[in-house]
């Protein structure tokens, strides 16, 4: 009895040894099988983590790229808005190209005409506005030619023209007879006579001053209701706006617009050094068009052709601004 109850001890002893170690063993699998799921859940997290963080990265991009197509496209639509506003410069340009030729002429202190002829004679018309004119403006002067009976009387046979158009049925040839004063060499200057005489290839030429009083002589000889007016000094803009309103001008320009060629003193009159620049031309500013950037006139040589505006301005401002005009 004592060895079964010694065995069965043993035995249950044996026993709870195993199902001590069954339960360790338990315990043990159930600890490795949680760290299990909590490796394998780890694990899948971190592959979650890692499928979002390449989704956003893979959402990122076209974002990206979307955000640079928009930075494309704004850049594009200053480039368009910086090439609208250097097209505006350019088109205002055409505008100013006079009022630079006007600052640096007016300013230049080595004029080649003396200054004194640079000074407004008569007003300009009340009636005419001088800067508010259209870009372009046309008017039609018959053709009166110098050649071959006048050789040196542009400033005669321009006149002609102009009264021509202003309905006076007159030749260059009996306004040169009638109403031009005429004086050989030191015995005036070209403010008060012509020099010479028109009729030969000798002849020198005369200022605005003369132009006029032969032009309001004949008015009063002829009950015109027009008068004419000495405009010297007055700025090509303003010329324009003559133009523009239906009055052709007179202008003191160079033949052709080639450059002067200045003769020095010829003499003194009065006290004065009386010069002269060779080239010397009058024509009638009969039109402009700013966009083409040219002007029309009736050329006493050629007849009525056009000119490039600016140069044109250049010459009538060396030539000392002189310009007549009826109204």
């Amino acid at each position: 009895m004592s060895r079964k109850f010694n065995t069965t001890i043993g035995v249950l002893a044996c026993v709870a040894i195993l199902l001590a170690t069954g339960v360790v063993v338990a315990v043990v699998d159930k600890e490795t099988s949680a760290k299990a799921v909590i490796q394998t859940e780890v694990i899948k997290t971190s592959t979650t983590t890692t499928a979002l963080t390449n989704a956003l990265t893979t959402t990122t991009a076209p974002v990206t790229t979307t955000l640079s197509t928009t930075t494309e496209t704004t850049t594009t639509t200053e480039t368009t808005t910086t090439e609208l506003e250097t097209t505006a410069e350019t088109t205002t340009t055409v505008a100013i190209d006079i009022e630079a030729i006007t600052t640096t002429t007016q300013k230049a202190p080595s004029r080649i005409f003396p200054d004194y002829i640079s000074q407004r004679i008569d007003d300009y018309p009340s009636n005419v506005s001088p800067y508010n004119y259209p870009n372009s403006y046309q008017i039609y002067v018959p053709s009166v030619y110098q050649n071959p009976t006048l050789p040196t009387g542009c400033e005669i046979t321009a006149l002609t023209a102009l009264l021509n158009y202003h309905g006076y049925n007159v030749s260059k040839t009996y306004m040169a007879n009638n109403y031009l004063i005429q004086r050989a060499e030191k015995q005036s200057d070209f403010n008060n006579a012509f020099i010479g005489s028109p009729y030969l290839y000798s002849g020198y030429g005369c200022y605005a001053p003369v132009i006029k009083y032969a032009a309001q002589s004949f008015l009063l000889d002829n009950s015109g209701y027009l008068e004419a007016f000495n405009l010297t000094g007055t700025d090509f803009e303003e010329l324009l706006g003559l133009v523009a309103n239906g009055y052709p001008v007179l202008c003191w320009i160079s033949s052709e617009l080639k450059e002067f060629i200045p003769r020095g003193t010829l003499w003194e009159y009065e006290g004065e050094a009386v010069t002269w620049l060779s080239g010397e031309h009058v024509v009638v500013l009969t039109g402009y068009d700013l966009y083409d950037g040219t002007v029309s006139v009736m050329d006493p040589q050629k007849g009525n052709v056009t000119y490039d505006l600016n140069l044109f301005a250049l010459r009538y401002y060396e030539l000392g601004e002189m310009a007549v005009t009826l109204y």
